[in-house]
Order: structure tokens, then C-alpha cells, then sequence
């Protein structure tokens, strides 16, 4: 990565309560960010953390809704094959968005409860928004015994449907695997 301005802005989403919101500014505010692997790092100042306007607010919670939403980072889908390690899916597979269904399902069943997931009506659609998707290979714990490469994809968007109050887990929490990874990071397109 290769900085060429003194300013970078970091967008990090959070599913908490709204209550939650001046404790994790209070977290952050006047601290330092390293990222770093084995071979480099690199030390910022954190000067601000603000909370960013709901882009759903207009709706109930369980109001049903059809957004279209793009990756902001890569979306990795997969099926288990062995512990630990996946086969990992293109949009182009029909696969992709039986696995994100997936996932998305068991966020409602953590956040909810498994009733409430299993009965929950979701829908999602893969619509091609550029030429073509791109795929991206992403080394976690470079140079380390733990090293682990997975796979993920951007240039689409996600034709989606569901509750207010699912939609917006999904663009808190991201959609796919390796979530905490920062993969799966979402935005609303209309």
C-alpha cells in the first residue's frame, strides 16, 4: 500500500445499539492505528471518528425493502471443504449467493435468534454493474506460520431484499466471510 497524501480516512461499521454510539468514539478519539506486517509499518493519529447519517432511516424496522448494494471491499463466499479452509466462490457461480444467504441467515440467528432467521424472507441477486468481476487475492498474516490466502470479488452489485432491520445488519456487518477481516464491506447504490 502506498500512501500519497498526509490524510486517509478509514470507514469501520459497527451492528451495536444506537446507545453504544459515544463509547466507540470514546474508544478511538485520540489514538494511534498501526498497520503492520512482517516486512513493514506504519503509524497513524487518529484526529476524528464521527458516526455517519442511517442511509435506511426513512424505513420501519420491519418494513420489507429492495436496495441494490456494491462492494467496498472484496466479497468472499465459500464452501467449507476441510477445517479451516474453503472453495471459494465466483458471483458467476450459483453458488455465491447461496453461501451469502448463508451467512446473512446466521448474522439474523446471533443478532435475533434462529426462529426469526429461519422464517426471515431474503433475497439476493448478483447484477453485473461493471464489464466484468474482479477478483482479488488477499494474503492474511503475511509471512507467518498462519499465513492464509483467500479470495474475494468486486465489480457487482447485490440486488437485495428483506427487512429494514436485516438490511441494515448486513451493511453493518458485511455480507460473506472473513467479515472481520474488513471483507464484504458494503454500500447502498439505489
Amino acid at each position: 500500500m502506498q500512501l500519497t497524501t498526509p490524510h486517509a480516512e478509514v470507514e469501520v461499521r459497527f451492528h451495536l445499539p444506537q446507545a453504544a454510539e459515544n463509547f466507540i468514539k470514546g474508544l478511538f478519539m485520540q489514538q494511534q492505528l498501526d498497520i503492520a506486517d512482517k516486512k513493514s509499518k506504519a503509524r497513524f493519529d487518529i484526529q476524528s471518528v464521527e458516526s455517519l447519517p442511517d442511509p435506511l432511516q426513512a424505513y420501519k424496522p420491519q418494513e420489507l425493502i429492495n436496495i441494490v448494494l456494491k462492494p467496498l471491499s472484496p466479497v468472499v463466499a465459500g464452501v467449507p471443504v476441510e477445517k479451516g479452509k474453503y472453495e471459494f466462490l465466483s458471483p458467476e457461480d450459483i453458488r455465491f449467493t447461496e453461501s451469502l444467504l448463508y451467512n446473512w441467515r446466521s448474522k439474523i440467528a446471533v443478532g435475533y435468534d434462529e426462529n426469526t432467521a429461519s422464517s426471515a424472507l431474503l433475497m439476493m441477486e448478483v447484477i453485473p454493474i461493471k464489464i466484468s468481476f474482479k477478483s482479488r487475492l488477499i494474503t492474511i498474516k503475511a509471512y507467518t506460520p498462519e499465513e492464509t490466502k483467500i479470495r474475494g470479488w468486486m465489480n457487482f452489485g447485490l440486488k437485495v431484499t428483506g427487512e429494514k432491520r436485516f438490511a441494515e445488519l448486513l451493511l453493518n456487518a458485511g455480507t460473506g466471510i472473513y467479515n472481520s477481516q474488513g471483507m464484504g464491506c458494503l454500500e447502498i447504490v439505489t
